[in-house]
């Protein structure tokens, strides 16, 4: 595995990795496949414990963080306020998802045909995660 010291997520990639791209084993481990869905793992990039990426069907569709060392695109980092988040996001109006489990999540798009998710718990950034319109809007992520 490749070590990157970079900590910043760009609206499309992390690490070296783009969202949309062919899973590459030499980047990334598989980690765990899920139950129902052999189509669709979890896999981790050896150098960041609490960054994982989702791929289905040999395609990465999300990247996702919650650690506080890891910012956003925008500069957010988790246990950030969502007067930050509105801050940073100020040119742009989000979308919001009730999350059935805790919370609830915000989905910002960019132009690229990507976005980015914040997870939300207690008015603070629970965790984040970029990728594609498809995936980001599932709550389940390998649904």
């Amino acid at each position: 595995m490749q070590k990157n010291t970079n900590d910043k997520f760009q609206t499309n990639r992390f690490n070296g990795v783009a969202i949309n791209s062919k899973f590459n084993p030499k980047k990334l481990k598989k980690e765990f496949e899920h139950e129902q869905n052999s189509s669709c793992f979890i896999a981790t990039d050896g150098v960041h414990k609490n960054v994982s990426y989702m791929i289905y069907d040999d395609i990465v569709v999300t990247i996702g963080a919650d650690d506080k060392k890891i910012s956003s695109p925008t500069d957010v980092k988790i246990g950030d306020s969502l007067n930050i988040i509105y801050e940073k996001h100020s040119h742009n109006k989000g979308m919001r998802l009730e999350n059935p489990y805790s919370g609830f999540s915000i989905i910002y798009w960019y132009p690229n045909k990507t976005g980015i998710k914040y997870n939300i718990l207690n008015d603070k950034v629970e965790s984040f995660e970029i990728g594609n319109k498809e995936h980001l809007e599932l709550m389940e992520g390998c649904s």
